[in-house]
């Protein structure tokens, strides 16, 4: 793909017109307040689906910088301790979802001003799109903790000898490897698909899922490298240090999906 000067003097103006920064706050406020929401909803399809909430929720913090795994687990332990039925578990989960379901519809207007679109003006039909996309997170967070469930559940009929146990660690580990780059990768995609108030063909986003990816990837571990080295949140912020480095790693996704839709225009926005 061509990334010349004028490509990139185009991304960078316009992530400047656009105010992109600004943008990335207003969905880091949402998807802070869906974060409980989500993992809410998770417990419920884990338990509907007759998942093992305990290695489910491993499986997600466990794929996760290692500098939020605190605040996740947290969040976890809080969500397995209600036990809810009847109309108000009907109540809860609703509103769980409706919260989800804002938080994406903030990440379509946060897109459409980049394509210089309307909004779609029904509320109902943004839910039903943001609908779409939750259950496309929904594929892609469950296929690859089924590919790993699947190989240590063949593991286990396996007779028992050193080699197999060095096998099924390598295909752990590389499915697991594979995972984080493939998963931000086809969720941006399908992201810059759906949520675009316009038609857009999946291949015309690759280019800028594949910057929101390299960005994800590579300022988590700039993330990781100054926690450890240059600053301890706990100190800073108290008993707020983890819900803290939650907020800084949720801007840091919402800005890698801005930055990520605004390649996307550069490229196809006139397609």
């Amino acid at each position: 793909m061509d990334f010349s000067k004028k490509k990139l003097k185009n991304i960078l103006s316009l992530s400047v017109s656009n105010n992109v920064f600004d943008g990335s706050a207003t969905l880091t406020f949402y998807l802070l307040f869906a974060t409980f929401p989500i993992f809410f909803l998770a417990l419920q399809l884990g338990s509907a689906l007759y998942i093992n909430n305990f290695s489910f929720f491993s499986y997600i913090y466990n794929n996760l910088p290692k500098e939020i795994n605190t605040v996740i687990k947290e969040i976890a332990v809080q969500v397995s301790a209600y036990k809810v039925s009847g109309v108000w578990g009907f109540l809860i989960v609703f509103f769980s979802l409706w919260s989800v379901l804002n938080a994406i519809s903030a990440v379509m207007r946060q897109f459409n001003k980049i394509y210089k679109l309307k909004d779609t003006p029904s509320s109902l039909k943004q839910r039903f799109t943001g609908l779409k996309v939750l259950l496309y997170f929904i594929v892609l967070i469950l296929l690859p903790y089924s590919l790993l469930e699947g190989v240590s559940l063949a593991a286990s009929f396996v007779p028992y000898f050193k080699w197999v146990s060095g096998i099924e660690n390598l295909l752990l580990m590389t499915i697991k490897n594979i995972t984080m780059i493939l998963a931000p990768f086809f969720f941006s995609a399908i992201l810059f698909k759906i949520a675009v108030n316009k038609k857009i063909k999946l291949k015309q986003t690759y280019v800028g899922a594949g910057t929101a990816t390299i960005l994800i990837i590579i300022a988590t571990k700039l993330f990781g490298y100054y926690i450890a080295s240059f600053t301890d949140y706990s100190i800073l912020y108290g008993g707020l240090g983890a819900a803290m480095l939650l907020i800084t790693w949720l801007y840091i996704l919402s800005y890698a999906l801005m930055v990520g839709c605004v390649v996307n225009f550069v490229y196809y926005g006139k397609v």
